[in-house]
């Protein structure tokens, strides 16, 4: 007599998953440590995501709001978010030009925040796209997963597996050993060589040279060049060494193409959050830059550029920058007071870049002799 066969278990339905032809959130935070829901239970955890309030999925964002102290302030984001962007929205109405609250096409959405691979657009159409994406939260989220670049794996591809080894028999020819009587020699060789180098360069004196531009992406980028970030106040005895330095500050933006003339207007920011911004001064000129009237201050300021097309004005865009003093930095141009005065301009231009005042090595850079170097370096722009 046969045993009972055993009873299967029931069994369920496979789980309904999401079809694979829907396209994925591109956040560049996916593949780095996330928070997850329990670790919002520590408070500088919840505290970082909610500065990050617009990168976190529903369930972490569904959390956040039901906390008891920091669902308010969550719904104050929110709130000036949502009043921002309808504020942008009404200018976006009453712009003259192409309407704004039409996406763009994905293509110029990637080719916009120059990810691998993507096109250059014109100035025109760059602009556009940046005053469209202060409408359209959801383009402004796509364009911002492209400010760096993806893992090596996904633009040259997976690197292919080694072959598994093939077993042969021994072979019974003897392999020559002639090969490994040169190591000793080219070692040697190798070594005279790396010592001749090296007390060469010691020898030698290291000639400085222009340092090279910086390449930004994305907002960083765009046609308003300098000033931008920092700029040097400087005191009384560095302002004697190098008097570009004291200079009234010059404003540049890149040539734009059948440009009438240029506006540019200098504000000033109050300080706070809510604080208004104060305008300095302004002027409408033909050139693509601008030198102030004014001379420098310490504080905030944002400069705007206007182009005008055939009558008509388009808005380049802005930019902030800060004028503040630099103890380190002007410890290190004071001591280039003994080099011979050439040798010392070009050696502050360099210390000047490196410690991000491009705008002031710029300037510097103005009162060296003409040369192919100087030419080329003042002839740089960021790139993107």
């Amino acid at each position: 007599m046969s045993s009972p066969k055993p009873e299967i278990p029931d069994q369920n339905a496979p789980f309904q998953r999401d079809s694979a032809d829907e396209s994925a959130s591109m956040n560049r935070e996916l593949n780095g440590p996330r928070s997850r829901p329990d670790d919002l239970r520590d408070p500088h955890t919840a505290n970082d995501a909610l500065l990050r309030w617009d990168e976190l999925d529903e369930q972490l964002l569904r959390m956040l709001s039901e906390d008891p102290e920091r669902g308010w302030r969550l719904r104050k984001l929110q709130d000036a978010d949502g009043w921002l962007r309808r504020r942008a929205t009404e200018a976006a109405r009453k712009a003259v030009g192409p309407a704004l609250l039409i996406c763009p096409p994905p293509e110029d959405l990637y080719d916009f925040g120059q990810g691998p691979g993507a096109n250059l657009l014109t100035p025109e159409r760059r602009a556009s796209i940046d005053r469209h994406l202060a409408t359209c939260l959801e383009c402004e989220r796509f364009v911002t997963t492209l400010s760096t670049a993806p893992p090596s794996p996904l633009v040259g591809g997976m690197p292919e597996e080694a072959p598994a080894p093939i077993e042969r028999a021994a072979p019974t020819i003897t392999v020559p050993r002639r090969r490994l009587r040169l190591v000793p020699v080219l070692a040697t060789a190798a070594a005279v060589v790396v010592i001749f180098f090296g007390v060469r360069s010691l020898m030698t004196p290291a000639a400085t040279s222009f340092p090279e531009g910086p390449l930004l992406r994305g907002a960083a980028g765009g046609p308003l060049l300098y000033p931008r970030e920092r700029v040097l106040l400087p005191s009384a005895e560095v302002a004697a060494l190098f008097p570009a330095l004291n200079a009234p500050l010059r404003f540049e933006v890149e040539p734009q193409p059948e440009a009438d003339s240029y506006r540019f207007d200098l504000f000033r920011h109050e300080g706070g959050a809510f604080g208004r911004d104060v305008k300095l001064e302004g002027a409408a000129v033909a050139a693509n830059s601008f030198v102030a009237r004014a001379p420098r201050e310490a504080g905030r300021f944002t400069f705007e550029v206007w182009v005008t097309r055939r009558g008509l004005d388009q808005r380049l865009g802005a930019r902030d920058f800060q004028i503040a003093t630099d103890a380190a930095l002007e410890s290190d141009l004071l001591a280039l007071r003994t080099a011979p005065e050439s040798e010392r301009t070009l050696q502050a231009v360099v210390l000047l870049h490196e410690a991000g005042y491009v705008a002031d090595a710029r300037e510097l850079a103005r009162t060296l002799p003409e040369s192919p170097d100087r030419d080329r370096y003042l002839s740089q722009s960021p790139g993107r």
